[in-house]
């Protein structure tokens, strides 16, 4: 039996009805992902509620060595009010990755930029830059 297909906005992330093109939850218009690449739907996805789809967007992205998708996981980083250890690191390893660098060199820029919303990320850079 094939099961019923589920569809999101990519702004909340909530469920919505296939037929709609305007989410009902925040407004967002939900035919302007039919014009954005992959690269692009993979930066939406680092702000996923579920983290495993957050860092399995990281890591495609690090795979694909997107250089835009190395800023929008550094924004992520810094952003995520729910970042949690896992996460920070495959997002560290991911900017990394992109860019060529280790994960030390990622750390101390990120170190910088001192307005983490969430305690791991500041938890994070400081171990890795220790």
């Amino acid at each position: 039996m094939p099961r019923e297909l589920k569809f999101f906005c990519l702004n909340c992330w909530r469920e919505v009805d296939p037929e709609v093109t305007v989410c009902p939850w925040c407004g967002n218009d939900l035919t302007a992902a039919d014009d954005m690449s992959y690269d692009e739907k993979l930066i939406k996805a680092l702000n996923h509620f579920e983290p495993e789809t957050a860092i399995r967007a990281a890591q495609i992205l690090a795979m694909k060595k997107v250089r835009e998708g190395a800023d929008a996981i550094a924004d992520a980083f810094v952003n995520r009010a729910d970042l949690d250890p896992i996460m920070a690191h495959a997002f560290l390893r991911a900017i990394a990755e992109i860019n060529e660098e280790n994960e030390s060199a990622v750390a101390s820029r990120l170190k910088k930029k001192d307005n983490f919303r969430s305690r791991t990320a500041k938890v994070i850079v400081d171990l890795v830059t220790q």
